[in-house]
């Protein structure tokens, strides 16, 4: 009676009800379909991978947008250049009318000249996430030919004056630092003296004579029959900084050249600069000088032996004058392979510099040269022309980025057909599987009432 098939049956019944009704539960509430591999792993894994792809999409119109926006912020430079460019052009029209005397002309030739620095401006501070669009520094085509040189410094000297001091000696004879040295070192009985400042109270400083001051802790406190020794060396000529010759024979204004040395002398770096010592075959180290990108070098002389008083100092170094500079490439990668990109070509305009100063010497008249060589018209060109393939290629990544959302959108709904629930379908179930679970506990119940109802008859008789 206990083990009844029939009850066995029923309560198998009632269990699967109730299982189907808590999956079509879970699957209405969460809006998926598959909540886990067991309720359909090919689905999963289909729907994982569509994800990764839809996540790709996402970005690669991402890229391109940057794109886009990176090709804006260049073109907006181009317009002001080609702005620069047009009223050059007008000046040298201007220039060629038989009015102007020289001075009028030299003033109609330092208006172009600033337009040209301007230009200069605009091709170096024309960035896009710090990323210079109109210039390529590092992208010099060396002329071919590896200009060596090499600069002896000036002897550099190192004097030293002791003076015996003590508390009320007369300022008159404080030892001084002649004009025009740097002092190394100021010694008090052996003792390095610090140089005082603002921060720090205590140690020596340059009076207005230039005679040493001792303050605070390291004032004078010798007597007349006990007196201190205060020892100050100086370098007697001062060596820094010094200056590197690049034989900048061009007529490029100074302040084109400061906005873009790279212009006369390429990619020029520390590397390329080497410092000897007292005749030494071995260079110093390069952490033992700096280098500010330009022609200037300033050499840690604190730590370098001297023969006697003396220092001599010799640097030789190695540079490519440029012919021209490699265009500017940007890629946006749209896909997960190398191959899958869009390249936006912005060109390098250190060009467009050179040449319209190429061959340009002191003795040539300027006006005459842009003019009859149409160097401005040419400049011109290349603008508009970089201007040409930036909007082209600004019009196809808006196309790319619209094939991208559309294929997301179709990937989307790939997944979305795979993963979400069909809602009226699963309403379904477990309305189905309510009705069932319901009916088979009442089926249950009336069982156990008939049941009990035969044992208590069987026991009666």
């Amino acid at each position: 009676m206990i083990n009844n098939a029939t009850a066995g049956g029923t309560y198998a019944g009632i269990a699967k009800a109730e299982a189907k009704a808590a999956e079509a539960m879970e699957r209405l509430s969460s809006g998926v379909r598959v909540n886990s591999a067991k309720d359909d792993s090919a689905g999963l894994a289909a729907s994982n991978h569509i994800d990764s792809i839809i996540t790709s999409f996402k970005q690669a119109v991402n890229n391109v947008n940057d794109g886009i926006s990176m090709g804006h912020v260049a073109e907006d430079g181009l317009e002001e250049i080609e702005s620069n460019l047009i009223r050059v052009s007008e000046l040298l029209v201007q220039a060629g009318d038989g009015i102007y005397t020289t001075d009028a002309q030299n003033i109609l030739l330092y208006e172009i000249e600033q337009r040209f620095i301007s230009i200069a401006e605009i091709i170096s501070s024309s960035a896009f996430n710090e990323i210079s669009l109109l210039s390529n520094k590092s992208g010099a085509i060396s002329s071919g030919v590896t200009i060596n040189k090499s600069t002896t410094v000036n002897q550099i000297n190192l004097a030293t004056t002791n003076t015996n001091i003590y508390l009320g000696m007369p300022t008159a004879s404080m030892p001084s630092v002649p004009n025009g040295s740097t002092t190394k070192e100021v010694l008090l009985d052996g003792i390095s003296v610090p140089l005082a400042d603002s921060n720090n109270g205590n140690g020596y400083y340059l009076d207005e004579s230039n005679k040493v001051q001792l303050k605070g802790a390291y004032s004078a406190k010798g007597t007349q029959l006990n007196p201190q020794n205060l020892s100050v060396s100086y370098y007697s000529n001062n060596p820094n900084p010094i200056t590197l010759d690049f034989d900048l024979q061009s007529q490029i204004p100074d302040r084109i050249i400061e906005l873009m040395p790279h212009l006369l002398i390429g990619d020029f770096k520390k590397e390329d600069i080497r410092i000897y010592v007292n005749d030494s075959n071995t260079p110093i180290g390069l952490n033992r000088f700096s280098y500010d990108g330009f022609n200037k070098i300033n050499i840690d002389f604190d730590n370098l032996e001297f023969t006697g008083n003396t220092i001599d100092i010799q640097i030789d170094y190695d540079f490519d004058k440029p012919a021209s500079f490699e265009e500017n490439n940007f890629n946006f990668h749209i896909g997960s392979t190398g191959n899958e990109k869009v390249s936006l070509n912005i060109g390098a305009f250190e060009n467009l510099i050179l040449d319209l100063y190429s061959g340009i010497t002191s003795d040539v008249d300027r006006i005459l040269t842009w003019k009859n060589e149409a160097r401005v018209d040419k400049a011109l060109d290349q603008v508009l022309h970089a201007r040409a393939k930036i909007g082209a290629t600004q019009s196809r990544m808006a196309n790319v980025s619209d094939d991208l959302l559309n294929a997301n959108d179709e990937f989307a709904s790939s997944r979305s057909r795979i993963m979400d629930a069909d809602y009226a379908k699963e309403m379904a179930v477990l309305t189905k599987n309510q009705v069932l679970s319901q009916a088979g506990y009442s089926v249950a119940n009336q069982l156990h009432d008939l049941k009990s109802s035969l044992v208590m008859e069987m026991l009666k008789n």
